[in-house]
């Protein structure tokens, strides 16, 4: 910025020097601002709105008094701000009481996401040493591209003594923002095995000498409300290796608990080289994670043949998973409608963004699945009744739907939101379709605007889907005698199928556990795929608390599934079930469908242990991804205070990874 043009804002603004209330070092009063036009045109909103200097446009000016109280400091200026033009500069110019400029510079442009952003901008060089006085900020908006109109809004400038200021460094475990491949770099290494080096993540992002106990950490920020798939490389010599993977929010409550099971990929000559397939996808997908932070804990359990180590891994990936229709927002075409069109109205690669009250927005899509959908919008505003009429055309241009969506005034620009408050589309057939958005009018500071929302996506989510995902998520169920989606039979021992274990009221567990007699046969109609739940509702029947049953099931893939104390069902004090006591609460436990399980047809069942029967009133089993994450071990019995793992086996104080005890999962170091 030139000096000359400086000093005629300076007497331009007609500044008089008084009393500052701004005191350095420390934080500008930005309230104090005086803002001009310059060699541009001042906005009628231009100033401090409580929150920032908004709606600066090139060339305009701001001016802030400050006083100095550390005589001959020199001071690094660090400013925030937010915008959503690529370059975007301010000049920086320091007057003394008498109007001699003492300081004049350029920032680099500001860092582009959204006008509601707060980022920082270091570019600024050192001031010389100043005297204790008054002084007068000038700011100068630019923008080097000359197409740009509004510039920054900033949001606060500190005056650091430049003794003290530290330039920023990157924290471990800091600044990773799903999706992504994590940087190895960034994590935290918990080390608790006591047996050889400490895991190091090397150039390659690869963790290596990972020991039984050890836990990698990473502080995660989500920026996309999705599920996600979780994948990632591994290699070792050991058999069987698991890795526990926790997910909790920032509040700490857990919002992922999953163990993975590592495949043994041999030693040649010491190398041991990764999967040649690629990453290991065992995880089932975490549910809808809302945008915010979060931590993963990955806590490594040792195998068998080589005493304490585990694996390498490398490249963990968080890929987000579409739960609907992500509409293609790149296709948007948008039209004035009944009011003015601005020039840069449409798609920027973030939003629609600069849509005025009367235009309309344009978005073609497909569906290939006949249902009813629900609308999901993320979007953000900082007006008040913020709305857009949503309608949605069929290929003949036939109006299917049309309803009026109100936004949250979230006071922002960038900060997207979920908003879900449409109702469901009627049934709509497999086709091509047009959604038509007609922005309606907002209120900002209590008067009508032109100015109204950004939208960042728009999902359509199958209304089979949205909801219990019960009926459409459903592979298998048995209650009462009823049952869709196979069939369930009874053998006593190989050939005899006399046994009466399945009937109206029950299935019956009081088999042996080698499954040499008194099985319970569940054959399918579709096969099974890993992460998929069975849920078991039933009780045990003896009246003495201690006889054990439980649930043992194999499958005709390979894999099995097993309570782990045959105590995890309730005892309802009868010798058999009848209709005076049939009524008695039963309780639940879900398992998960192990990977090697994945292609299976037939389940086999019998009982964990043999103490008393087992009577299950609902078999049921759904498909993996679809609920919510559950706790494995049941409710009503797992108040014990005893430690179990992910897996359902009983552990001690020792034991190192995701726990669970008293129905809640925790991370124990």
């Amino acid at each position: 910025m030139k000096k000359l043009f400086t000093l005629f804002t300076f007497a331009l603004l007609g500044l008089v020097i008084a009393h500052a209330q701004s005191k350095i070092p420390g934080s500008l009063d930005l309230s104090t601002v005086v803002v001009d036009a310059g060699t541009g045109t001042l906005h009628e909103g231009a100033g401090w709105d409580g929150s920032k200097i908004d709606w600066m446009t090139k060339g305009n000016t701001a001016a802030i008094q400050f006083e100095n109280t550390k005589d001959g400091a020199k001071y690094k200026i660090v400013s925030y701000g937010g915008t959503n033009q690529s370059n975007v500069v301010v000049g920086f110019s320091i007057l003394d009481s008498k109007g001699n400029v003492v300081y004049d510079e350029t920032t680099e442009p500001y860092a582009s996401g959204g006008f509601g952003d707060k980022k920082k901008n270091t570019s600024l060089p050192v001031t010389d040493a100043m005297a204790s006085g008054v002084y007068t900020l000038i700011l100068y908006y630019d923008n080097l591209d000359e197409e740009g109109t509004l510039e920054v809004n900033i949001t606060q400038i500190d005056f650091i003594d430049a003794d003290e200021y530290v330039e920023d460094t990157p924290s471990a475990g800091l600044g990773l923002n799903i999706p992504c491949t994590l940087d190895g770099s960034k994590a935290v290494i918990t080390k608790n095995c006591t047996w050889g080096s400490t895991p190091s993540c090397d150039d390659d992002n690869c963790f290596n000498w990972v020991g039984d106990g050890d836990i990698i950490t990473f502080a995660i920020t989500n920026t996309k409300e999705a599920a996600y798939a979780i994948s990632f490389d591994t290699a070792t010599p050991c058999e069987p290796v698991t890795i526990d993977f926790l997910i909790t929010d920032a509040n700490g409550r857990t919002v992922y608990g999953q163990t993975a099971n590592v495949v043994c990929t041999g030693e040649t000559g010491g190398d041991w080289a990764f999967k040649p397939e690629g990453h290991n996808t065992s995880l089932p997908n975490t549910d809808v994670l809302p945008m915010g932070n979060y931590t993963l804990a990955l806590t490594f359990h040792q195998g068998t043949n080589y005493e304490n180590f585990t694996t390498n891994v490398k490249d963990i990936v968080f890929t987000a998973v579409s739960n609907g229709i992500e509409l293609d927002m790149s296709k948007t075409v948008v039209e004035a409608g009944t009011g003015e069109k601005h020039g840069s109205a449409g798609w920027n690669g973030t939003n629609i963004d600069w849509m005025q009250n009367g235009n309309i927005a344009k978005i073609p899509f497909s569906i290939d699945k006949e249902d009813a959908y629900q609308i999901v919008f993320t979007a953000a505003t900082i007006c008040d009744n913020a709305n857009v009429t949503t309608q949605i055309l069929d290929a003949n241009g036939n109006e299917v739907y049309n309803e009026k969506c109100i936004f949250e005034n979230n006071n922002s620009f960038s900060d997207f939101i979920e908003n879900k408050t449409l109702p469901a589309t009627p049934t709509l057939k497999a086709g091509d379709y047009t959604m038509v958005l007609t922005y309606g009018q907002a209120m900002y500071g209590g008067q009508p605007t032109n100015v109204t929302i950004n939208i960042a996506s728009i999902t359509l989510v199958a209304a089979s889907n949205s909801g219990s995902g019960e009926e459409s998520s459903d592979i298998y169920t048995w209650e009462a005698g009823t049952e869709k989606g196979g069939k369930a039979t009874a053998q006593n021992g190989a050939d005899d199928t006399t046994a009466e274990d399945v009937t109206e009221k029950y299935i019956r567990l009081r088999g042996a556990k080698d499954f040499s007699t008194y099985t319970v046969t569940v054959t399918l109609d579709q096969e099974l795929q890993a992460g998929d739940k069975l849920t078991v509702t039933a009780y045990r029947n003896k009246n003495q608390a201690d006889k054990k049953s439980g649930v043992l099931a194999k499958f005709d893939k390979g894999g099995q599934i097993c309570t782990s104390t045959g105590l995890e069902f309730v005892n309802i004090n009868a010798e058999a079930p009848d209709d005076s006591n049939y009524g008695t609460e039963p309780n639940t436990v879900t398992f998960e469908i192990p990977t090697e399980a994945a292609g299976s047809k037939v389940i086999t069942m019998t009982r964990a242990e043999t103490g008393t029967n087992l009577f299950i009133t609902k078999l049921q089993i759904t498909r993996g991804g679809t609920t919510a994450i559950e706790t494995i071990m049941p409710a009503k019995t797992s108040n014990d205070g005893y430690i179990y793992s992910l897996a359902g086996q009983r552990v001690d104080a020792n034991y190192k990874g995701i726990v669970i005890k008293n129905g809640k999962k925790y991370l124990q170091k």
